[in-house]
């Protein structure tokens, strides 16, 4: 389990957390400015489709263990989704103009028109995610995760070095055609590793799969709880092109920096635990509880460290990489907004388990009605948010829709047992935060009198090696959780033994 989570992670790095190493290059290439707010807003949409694709790495797998053959239900989801994909083309055609606009805001026809550009072309990459990501589910009910996880990340480097590459040639344009290049290869690498497998595409089945509705519609519908997320995402963009030039950009590095906290938190545990839960729960909701236990301590264990250090020199780590195109206060900013995105991380990593198992009960439309409702939730808070006039305030409306979904997909699945599944969250959050604080805080404060600058970097290094001594001296059952989760990288003879 802890080598599969390995692999696991690394695939959703190379998926989730690219999207801030690709943030970082198009800073570093080309600045803040309105050209990169629109292709950021654009990217968001582009984000949506992308999380359609990668959440059928946990919604079809209950589907696909329970079909007689693996490769008949994968030519069904390919068909179906590609049906989807053609349906998003069309309306990408029909109203990409509205579509720029509405993202762009006060921008101008310029930025319109890069949005408008960008959301063409990277329709053409969701081809490829959806291929990427089929593949995937069918080959981590084989318990292969290796290979996905190494094609994830062979697409996210040509990612990165066709942006670099083509900067000069087609401008701010290169940005979608590098994601474009690196999600057709990773599908590619996919459909080619499935061939070895034994798969043979089935023209018919597929064409078959495109007309069966209603698997289509459980694509979209199962993928909901993922998919609004990332929709939180535009509306936060939306409201942020209001705040002026260069928010929604500050907005979108702070969140796609949290994307990788959630690579390698929630979406690992929920890749490795989607066939297992599939296979062998036994629907008892209570017997999901230890495995929630161990979810928190696990996830918490990277995120609230991760919070703590970027607080004490995320502006630092700006200003070294990014103080060309960032201010002082355009730092400021950012740090403040991924603080205050502390809550959304808590959430998803939460609803990770909820989620498994309201899948493997096929309760794909209760899971849509909630994740609509804790979007409803985020576009009210965002008004608010907007008319308190910072991105940090948007932070927390993310923070509060996504701890009010976690809420609601507990009690879908505890129903009268939810309060004891909240309050096991409630107290992992309260126990790994007490012991951050005590470790990270006197030494920022410490830091703050000092100077800041090259102290706050001995306060984070100082804070995190306290951090871990803590935990080994007095949170044994966390500090377990962490040998395991560690244990693949480690020396042979450094390994926790296995039972």
């Amino acid at each position: 389990m802890a080598h599969s989570s390995l692999w696991a992670a690394v695939s959703q790095v190379a998926v989730l957390g690219i999207q801030g190493l690709a943030a970082l290059a198009i800073l570093l290439t080309f600045g803040k400015g309105a050209d990169t707010d629109a292709v950021l807003a654009a990217y968001g949409v582009y984000g949506v489709l992308v999380v359609v694709c990668q959440t059928l790495r946990l919604t079809v797998v209950a589907r696909v263990v329970e079909h007689p053959s693996p490769w008949a239900a994968f030519d069904r989801f390919l068909g179906a989704g590609l049906a989807l994909l053609l349906l998003a083309g069309v309306l990408l055609l029909a109203f990409g103009g509205p579509i720029a606009r509405l993202l762009t805001g006060d921008l101008g026809p310029h930025a319109e028109s890069i949005a408008r550009s960008t959301l063409a072309i990277l329709w053409i990459a969701v081809g490829g995610q959806l291929v990427a990501a089929l593949g995937a589910a069918l080959l981590a009910v084989r318990n292969e995760f290796r290979y996905p996880g190494l094609s994830f990340v062979v697409g996210g480097i040509v990612n990165i070095a066709m942006l670099l590459a083509l900067s000069g040639p087609v401008g701010i344009l290169s940005v979608a055609t590098g994601v474009a290049a690196g999600s057709i290869l990773s599908g590619a690498a996919m459909l080619a590793q499935l061939h070895r497998d034994g798969y043979r595409l089935d023209p018919r089945r597929v064409a078959a799969g495109a007309l069966e509705w209603r698997t289509s519609l459980l694509i979209l519908v199962g993928s909901m709880a993922t998919v609004m997320t990332q929709i939180n995402l535009v509306i936060s963009s939306a409201f942020a092109a209001l705040l002026g030039v260069g928010a929604v950009t500050l907005y979108t590095a702070a969140f796609f920096s949290g994307a990788i906290v959630i690579a390698l938190t929630a979406s690992p545990a929920a890749l490795v635990l989607a066939a297992p839960v599939a296979k062998t729960w036994d629907r008892r909701p209570e017997g999901l509880l230890p495995h929630l236990q161990t979810i928190m301590r696990a996830g918490l264990l990277l995120i609230a460290p991760a919070v703590a250090v970027v607080a004490l020199v995320g502006d630092d780590a700006i200003d070294l990489l990014l103080g060309a195109s960032f201010s002082a206060h355009d730092g400021d900013r950012v740090v403040g907004a991924f603080v205050a995105l502390s809550g959304l991380f808590v959430g998803i990593l939460a609803m990770q388990l909820p989620l498994l198992a309201a899948y493997a009960m096929s309760r794909y439309r209760a899971v849509a009605v909630l994740a609509v409702a804790g979007t409803l939730v985020h576009a009210g808070a965002s008004v608010v948010a907007e008319q308190l006039g910072t991105i940090a305030w948007l932070a927390a409306a993310a923070s509060l829709s996504s701890l009010t979904a976690m809420t609601l997909f507990m009690g879908l699945l505890h129903r009268g047992g939810a309060p004891r599944a909240i309050a096991i969250v409630v107290r992992e959050v309260a126990v790994v935060g007490l012991a951050c604080l005590v470790t990270f805080g006197p030494l920022g404060l410490a830091a703050g009198a000092l100077g800041s600058g090259l102290w706050d970097l001995v306060a984070a290094v100082g804070g995190v090696v306290a951090f871990a001594l803590l935990v080994h001296v007095a949170l044994p059952h966390h500090a377990a959780v962490a040998h395991r989760m560690v244990g693949p990288v480690l020396p042979a003879r450094m390994r926790p033994a296995t039972a």
